[in-house]
């Protein structure tokens, strides 16, 4: 993303709402010794998925959390 991380938009998005629900969406999520999706988790997206993923994959993660 141009202007931030996704690790800085999570927080910043969880800061305004508390209730958001974050899916947090990268390519292959290890990059070098940094685990993208695993930091996405520990700064309270709700879900993550690798890409690439199918269409399925991401309707079946916005029903798990259109449900909580």
């Amino acid at each position: 993303m141009p202007e931030k991380d996704g690790i800085e938009t999570i927080l910043e998005l969880k800061s305004k709402s508390s209730a958001l629900k974050i899916i947090a969406i990268s390519v292959g999520g290890k990059h070098g010794m940094f685990d993208y999706l695993k930091q996405a988790m520990d700064f309270s997206a709700d879900k993550t998925l690798e890409k690439p993923h199918n269409n399925d994959e991401l309707l079946q993660a916005v029903e798990e959390l259109l449900e909580k």
